[in-house]
């Protein structure tokens, strides 16, 4: 089964595009423009049932920043485990930015943390 994911065209002109409704929860997928012809989208999962649409996102070459502060504790890990086990089978890469946020980029991609960011892999 296909993941769509929103276009990155439509989130770069500052729109966000809910997904569709698989748990009752609102989902947004937006890019940042500015960060390669691939874009950086941002979710905000309401359930652990979104997780398998940022691994698609990333095997589609996006890199995906998610905040996982809208789920409860075990949801929350649980979902973060998963996404990140999808990470090590497409050989994706992982940086915790802060306490519930994460980057997840497509090997190949320059994840720079020197800058004192607070970036960790």
């Amino acid at each position: 089964m296909a993941l769509s994911l929103p276009s990155l065209n439509s989130a770069a002109a500052g729109a966000a595009t809910p997904a569709p409704a698989a748990c009752g929860s609102s989902l947004l997928a937006s890019s940042l423009p500015g960060f390669g012809h691939e874009g950086i989208l941002v979710f905000s999962p309401r359930c652990f049932s979104e997780a398998a649409r940022v691994i698609e996102a990333v095997r589609q070459r996006h890199t995906v920043l998610l905040n996982s502060s809208w789920l409860e504790d075990s949801p929350g890990q649980r979902m973060i485990d998963y996404v990140c086990g999808g990470m090590t089978a497409i050989g994706g890469q992982i940086h915790r930015i802060a306490e519930e946020i994460f980057l997840f980029a497509p090997a190949g991609v320059r994840v720079d943390g020197s800058a004192g960011y607070g970036l960790t892999a």
